[in-house]
């Protein structure tokens, strides 16, 4: 651990000299970017704070104290507690004059609960992206590794450790001045370290330890200067590890949609289609439905942004009977300028999981029997954020979170108090 800590020290360290000595980028004005590699490289370079020798570098801190009323999730006997967490990073920018760009992320997470020790931890993410290129090619490709502390899924909301790698490669091709076609490979690794909770009794690992690789190819025609037309289709295999119980599945997915904006306040992007999820293993069942997503935000005269989100996806699930759940989420959402530097937000969100079999719940005697399953989950954010001359903003926030669910350990409330100080680059 102590690697991390020597991360951590010269992170902060980077952040604060850079501010306080380094070469700010200019902003004087240039002519527009031909191409798709140069707008690419136009568009990374835009937020950065300063240049230190050839690299631009994008600095980054979070810090930030919570009061969390639930901080292992559980349903009974919750144990309240304070945490301060403070997450720096720098992401550097090597542009090879207009031929190709190079991108390394580096993030550390220090987190401290005052008395649930098993919650606190250093953590670290590194992610490098090549990409190279001309007027109507690219090629990409980028790794990132992670470990994490996360609440996985809508379904197993417990803290554990994770362990996560992603490969991500492609070849974007213009065709013509409206029209881009990308086709790549992705694949992503996931292994969880260990479980801090564990209200099922059987260790996460067993469910969720996992390799997917996905071949994928999108098309993404502008049919007017702010409106874009997007289809995709991808073939995904899912290969759970050997000491797993979950059958090994294959999964498509045929999507399409637009993202656009109208008359300058409306913006959003709206995405439908069909998947299929099945699995290697023969009598378990094959989901084969609708899933998608959309956002919508619309301006409301100088101050007020509403907005809505939608997602409906099928995942696999980490109950026994079950070996996948349908999650649908809808949340709403609104913003709202005081002044050009004070702005309340909020959002309030409805989640439903749906099975295809009854599972293994908690009956209405509280005894554990085989039926129905029910998981329902309700939540809702208030905050009030202050931007502080150019690149900071402090905040204050409350996270409400209520789940109402049959499935063993899974019902139960939390929320969350949260206040600190961030950078924003935009």
């Amino acid at each position: 651990m102590g690697i991390r800590y020597r991360i951590l020290a010269v992170l902060v360290l980077v952040f604060f000299a850079g501010v306080a000595s380094a070469q700010v980028v200019p902003t004087e004005k240039k002519k527009e970017p031909e191409g798709l590699m140069e707008a690419l490289i136009d568009q990374a370079l835009q937020n950065t704070l300063f240049r230190a020798g050839i690299f631009y570098v994008q600095p980054g801190l979070n810090i930030f104290g919570q009061y969390d009323s639930n901080g292992l999730s559980v349903e009974n006997n919750p144990q309240p507690d304070y945490n301060f967490q403070a997450i720096p990073s720098a992401l550097l920018y090597l542009p090879f004059q207009s031929r190709a760009l190079l991108e390394v992320n580096e993030a550390v997470q220090f987190i401290y609960y005052r008395e649930l020790q098993d919650l606190n931890g250093v953590f670290n993410s590194t992610r490098a992206k090549f990409t190279m290129g001309g007027r109507r090619v690219l090629f990409t490709i980028s790794d990132d590794f992670h470990i994490e502390r996360i609440r996985p899924t809508q379904e197993y909301d417990f803290p554990v450790n994770q362990r996560r790698n992603n490969f991500f490669s492609s070849f974007t091709l213009g065709l013509g001045e409206l029209s881009a076609l990308e086709a790549g490979f992705t694949s992503s690794t996931d292994t969880i370290t260990e479980d801090i909770v564990n209200a099922t009794g059987i260790p996460l690992s067993d469910f969720y330890d996992r390799t997917e690789s996905r071949a994928f190819v999108e098309l993404r025609r502008n049919v007017s200067e702010r409106t874009a037309f997007v289809t995709n289709f991808y073939y995904e295999k899912i290969n759970f590890a050997e000491e797993t119980v979950q059958p090994d599945a294959k999964t498509w997915s045929l999507q399409a949609g637009f993202n656009f904006q109208a008359r300058g306040n409306i913006t959003g992007q709206f995405l439908l289609g069909y998947k299929r999820l099945e699995p290697d293993v023969e009598g378990l069942p094959t989901y084969n439905g609708i899933v998608g997503s959309g956002s919508v935000r619309v301006r409301v005269g100088e101050r007020t942004t509403v907005g809505i989100d939608y997602l409906r996806d099928a995942e696999p699930s980490v109950t026994s009977q079950n070996w996948f759940f349908i999650e649908s989420r809808v949340i709403p959402s609104i913003e709202y300028y005081i002044t050009r530097s004070l702005a309340v937000y909020g959002d309030a969100g409805w989640g439903k999981n749906n099975y295809e079999l009854p599972g293994q719940i908690i009956g209405d005697n509280g005894e554990p029997t085989i039926g129905e399953i029910k998981d329902d989950t309700t939540y809702a954010d208030l905050g009030v954020r202050y931007k502080i001359k150019n690149y900071w903003s402090v905040f204050a926030a409350g996270n409400w979170l209520s789940r109402n669910s049959n499935l063993p350990g899974s019902e139960k409330d939390r929320y969350l108090i949260s206040w600190g100080i961030s950078t924003a680059f935009k």
